[in-house]
């Protein structure tokens, strides 16, 4: 369904992008186990925005490492789009973009975008839709294609790094804390483009985030977990419509949902 100014509706359709079931991760330090993931079970549905919210050290970032392939279960198992992270990987299903930008300093903006396709057989696995410069566009970089990343804002060089996760035209897109370094207004900012490229993409989204009012803009469900051994204290459907603006955190409704996920971050 297609909403007034093209925005797509992401209404969930129920396929599932991302499937975690029983999920345990542990690693060995020199002071013993340490278990991160006890006996997680999540489904992401196609074209939802889904947040993982918690404490630090809760096993948020774990989580997300695994469905991208880049961690091993302990116990369990995850599937992108039916199959496992490492097919998906090699697919070029899921982009990932990081809480740094880790843009490279010799390369431009545009240039910057371009690399995933200059990494191994990119148009065997991936099509993209959209050219590197649309993608800028997409961003709200238009004009910037030649910037070099020293001569942009902190916020700026995050909107390169999303453009390049998107070069590939991934299904689902990983987010680890991508506006975390980042002032309140910027990270406000960011959220609303963040939901522009969302609905216009139709890309499932899984993000990580220790912000509730981030989470509550930002989700069509929140999931809460609790602190280490991370584990899965609820999951709560967001009852507000999109598209949304930074007028809807003034509101009570917004109040309240915020309220009722503070309290359950804050009972264990």
């Amino acid at each position: 369904m297609v909403l007034p100014g093209g925005l797509v509706d992401n209404k969930s359709t129920g396929q599932a992008a991302v499937e975690v079931e029983g999920l345990s991760v542990r690693f060995a330090t020199e002071g013993g186990t340490v278990n991160a993931l006890q006996q997680v079970s999540l489904k992401v549905a196609k074209g939802d925005f889904v947040s993982l919210l918690g404490p630090s050290g809760c096993g948020k970032s774990t989580l997300l490492r695994v469905v991208a392939d880049l961690l091993q279960p302990s116990e369990g198992q995850v599937k992108v789009l039916g199959d496992l992270p490492a097919v998906a990987r090699v697919r070029r299903e899921f982009g990932f973009v990081f809480q740094e930008a880790s843009l490279l300093p010799w390369r431009s903006a545009l240039e910057n975008v371009r690399l995933p396709m200059e990494v191994g057989k990119f148009s065997k696995h991936r099509a993209t839709s959209r050219k590197p410069e649309e993608l800028l566009e997409l961003v709200g970089l238009s004009g910037f294609e030649k910037a070099y990343p020293r001569q942009l804002s902190g916020g700026m060089r995050q909107r390169v790094a999303i453009a390049r996760a998107l070069v590939a035209n991934p299904t689902v897109l990983l987010m680890d804390e991508p506006f975390g370094a980042l002032d309140e207004i910027q990270r406000d900012r960011l959220n609303v483009e963040l939901l522009k490229i969302w609905q216009k993409t139709g890309i499932t989204i899984l993000f990580v985030t220790h912000s509730i009012a981030e989470a509550a803009f930002l989700s069509s469900r929140v999931v809460v977990m609790s602190p280490r051994p991370g584990r899965i204290k609820e999951v709560i459907d967001v009852p507000l419509p999109y598209p949304r603006n930074l007028e809807l955190k003034d509101e009570p409704r917004f109040g309240q949902l915020t309220g009722r996920l503070r309290q359950l971050l804050a009972h264990e």
